[in-house]
C-alpha cells in the first residue's frame, strides 16, 4: 500500500482504517476524535519537526507553509536533489 502524505492528511481517519484492514487487524482503540482530529500521546522523539512535541487533540491538515516561506533557491536544491524521486512518485518536477 503507498500512500503519500498529501492523501493521508486528506483522510487519516480513513487511511489508518484501511492499514488495519490491510493488515487484517482491530484497533485496540480510537485515538480519532473526528475524521481530521487526533488525540496524541507523549512521544519520546530526540530531533525532529517541533510538532513531534505536541500532545493532546491535534488536527491533521496539510502544511502548505513551506511553498509560501522556503526560498526559490533551497526548492530548487531539493528538487535537484530528490527529482528521481519525485517523478517515480508522480510529483511534478
Amino acid at each position: 500500500m503507498r500512500i503519500t502524505y498529501e492523501k493521508f492528511v486528506a483522510c487519516p481517519r480513513e487511511t489508518v482504517m484501511k492499514i488495519f484492514g490491510m493488515l487484517g487487524e482491530e484497533p485496540s482503540g480510537d485515538p480519532f476524535l473526528t475524521d481530521h482530529e487526533v488525540v496524541l500521546g507523549v512521544n519520546h522523539t530526540v530531533w525532529g519537526n517541533p510538532s513531534r512535541l505536541r500532545i493532546g487533540p491535534t488536527r491533521l491538515e496539510p502544511d502548505e507553509e513551506w511553498k509560501s516561506k522556503m526560498s526559490w533557491t533551497d526548492k530548487w536544491l531539493v528538487s535537484s536533489v530528490t527529482w528521481p524521486l519525485l517523478l517515480r512518485y508522480g510529483y511534478s518536477v
